[in-house]
Formats: C-alpha cells, structure tokens, sequence
C-alpha cells in the first residue's frame, strides 16, 4: 500500500509539470511495399499533390516528415545546391514511401520575353532534376498574363521541357488560353496534370471555368496554406459548416468538395506551414484530412 501511495505521489508531480510538446518523428516500421503498390499508377485515380518550400531548412519543409499518404510533392526552391542530407532526403522519400518528388521551374516573376534566356531557365532545371533524380518537374507560371510573359512564351518554354524531360513526369500550374477542340498535338498535352494557383481564390466558379477550359487534362484545384483568409472559405459553396465562419468550411477543408469531370484531385501549396497543425503529437493535422478525404474519392 505503502508503494502504491509512493507511486501515485510521483504521478501527481509528473502530471503537474508543464513541458513543451517535443515533435518527434514516429519510431514505427513505414510498410513501404503497401505504399509502392498504393502510389505505382497516379493516373488511374485522384491524388494529393503538396507544394513545399524551403526544403531543408525548417522541420515541415524535410520530405521524409511528411505523410506517408502523400502522393507527389513539388520542391519550390532550395534545390540549386543540393548536399548529402538533402540527397538522403530524397532517396528516402521515394525509396521508403514511394512519394514521387518533383522540381519546381518558377516562372511565376518572370521579367523577360526572350524566349531563349526562358527555355534556357527551364532546360537548366531539367538538368538538376536528372542528375539529382527527381521523378519529374512541375512549371509554374504567372497567375495572369502580362507584357513578360504571353501565350507564346508559354508555348516555347512547354515544348523545351516536353523535348527534353524524356520520361519525368510533368505538371504544369497556370495554363494560358484554353486546350480548345483541335486535334492539332500541344505540347501542354503531355502533361500529366494541371493546377490552376488564383491568389486568394474565394470561388469554386475559378476553378469550374478553368477545368472546362482544359477539359481533355487531369486538372488540380488548389488553395495554399500560407493564406491568412481561409477561414472563409469559398463563398459559392453548397456545404453548410454549423460551427464555420458564415456557415463555411475553411478553404482546406471545402477544396476537396469541389467536382468537375477531369478533377484528378487536389494541389496545396506551402504544405510546410501545416506542419505544426497537431493532432496529438501527430504532425500535419489538416493535410492529413485532405489526404484521407481524396482517398475516398473516386
């Protein structure tokens, strides 16, 4: 009895001790040939793609932390420079959870028409995604069209990366004009997916015009992290949430409700910023719902 009492004493003192929560990576076994299986043909079914920027340099942003679920993740920047652990990195990512990892080409601030200086950009990123061993490239460009950078610009630097990526797989974010009805072959048509960015996107009607425009094309609605107005949500949508704000869902929640024909998932970007979203000890709380949510879909 005496030791129980003595025991039940230490308990009290450890309960009444404020600690700071430790994250720390689960010591469990990944079952990796589920997930090879699970992850080995991302056309035949929705996916979840996470945009994560500086890689490396924060605890959200090393690609070994994130889900094991996650099927692409796009590698913003911090690659020009790639040492050991960053090489690690990736090699465990596609060797252990089957994640396939993209480099990211950004054009999204270009300030040049010379279609030479921009195809030499996107080729010289090719050149590390080969030699690093990047499953594919994904191509940002301007939200809108502007006086640097137009539908030909557009073209020319599509059929560079298309002559050249060989087998990578390919993304392309922000499409310029439409696919149209035309038989005529475009390089754009070799994308494996397209992802339409709108800064602030408080509408699913963006994303319906946009996906009906490229109709033939597996097509990503997105929404970011990073935002500071998700809480409100999409101000079209159909989907009551009792306890949201206005009866909303926040944006990264309601983004997988949304429904098009060629919908082939969801795209978030700076999945890096969700990375302290806990549950529990758990890391990632809401990119973990989004996963699961598109893994129920068909």
């Amino acid at each position: 009895m005496k030791k129980l009492m003595i025991i039940a004493s230490l308990l009290a003192v450890a309960c009444n001790d404020i600690e700071p929560i430790d994250i720390e990576a689960p010591k469990r076994e990944i079952n990796t040939q589920a997930l090879t299986q699970y992850k080995a043909d991302l056309n035949k079914r929705p996916i979840t793609m996470g945009m994560l920027y500086n890689w490396g340099k924060e605890a959200g942003a090393i690609l070994m932390n994130t889900p094991d679920s996650l099927d692409v993740i796009v590698v913003k920047n911090n690659y020009n420079a790639i040492d050991e652990m960053l090489q690690n990195d990736l090699r465990d990512v596609q060797q252990k959870k089957a994640t396939k990892v993209l480099l990211g080409i950004d054009f999204s601030a270009a300030t040049t028409t010379d279609t030479t200086k921009l195809t030499k950009q996107a080729n010289d990123a090719l050149a590390i995604a080969k030699a690093n061993g990047f499953n594919g490239v994904s191509v940002e460009f301007p939200q809108e069209s502007s006086d640097y950078f137009s539908q030909a610009a557009f073209d020319a630097v599509l059929s560079a990366i298309v002559a050249n990526k060989g087998n990578l797989l390919f993304a392309v974010e922000n499409m310029y004009g439409e696919y149209g009805l035309t038989s005529e072959e475009k390089p754009i048509g070799k994308a494996n997916w397209v992802i339409f960015r709108k800064k602030d996107n408080e509408q699913f009607r963006s994303f319906t015009e946009q996906a009906e425009k490229w109709k033939p094309l597996r097509y990503l609605p997105s929404t970011d992290f990073s935002e500071e107005g998700l809480v409100d949500g999409f101000s079209d949508t159909t989907n009551f949430n009792p306890d949201g704000k206005d009866g909303r869902y926040p944006r990264t929640v309601d983004i997988v409700n949304w429904k098009a024909s060629n919908r082939a998932g969801v795209a978030l970007y700076h999945i890096e910023k969700d990375y302290y979203n806990l549950s529990g000890k758990t890391t990632f709380k809401t990119l973990r719902g989004i996963i699961h949510k598109v893994q129920q879909q068909k």
